[in-house]
């Protein structure tokens, strides 16, 4: 058992009872343990250091991956490469977390990326990247995607109304 005194002072001192055990049986090695004083300035520091370590690597692990990039609507795990068609889920829209161009339908041969967050917030795909066609080009193909049949038609309608 180990044994601890007093001294005149009033002070517990462990001394030379440390390793000792009852009677006849053998000392046992007492490994030393050393302790580090630090101020609570550097132990914070420590402390979000670890911390930001620590989200760093949870969020280069695949299953952090597999949960942000995951449709909120339909459940597909983008990060998978699985989707479903627009018609049946608009947060997917047919594409995982890349696409070909969207204005050119691909004729640029441009990769667009999938903004994640603002696809989950608004339940709709977001989609970042830049048309590579040349201005004049990508014209044409803005005007197709941003108007419609009927608008083209009651707009030369208006035209011909003003003109005659």
């Amino acid at each position: 058992m180990m044994e601890v005194d007093q001294d005149e002072e009033g002070q517990h001192n462990v001394g030379d009872s440390i390793g000792q055990l009852d009677d006849d049986s053998e000392a046992l090695p007492c490994p030393q343990v050393f302790a580090q004083q630090m101020s609570l300035a550097e132990f914070q520091r420590q402390a979000t250091y670890l911390t930001h370590n620590a989200v760093d690597d949870l969020k280069q692990s695949d299953d952090y991956k597999k949960w942000v990039n995951t449709c909120s609507v339909c459940r597909s795990c983008w990060y998978d490469n699985q989707c479903l068609p627009e018609s049946s889920c608009p947060e997917c829209a047919g594409f995982a977390l890349e696409r070909p161009c969207p204005i050119c339908k691909g004729k640029c041969g441009r990769i667009w990326t999938r903004d994640v967050e603002m696809s989950k917030s608004f339940r709709k795909a977001h989609w970042d990247g830049v048309c590579g066609l040349p201005d004049h080009e990508r014209h044409v193909y803005m005007l197709e995607l941003f108007m419609d049949e009927k608008d083209v038609l009651t707009g030369i309608e208006d035209l011909n109304t003003a003109a005659g």
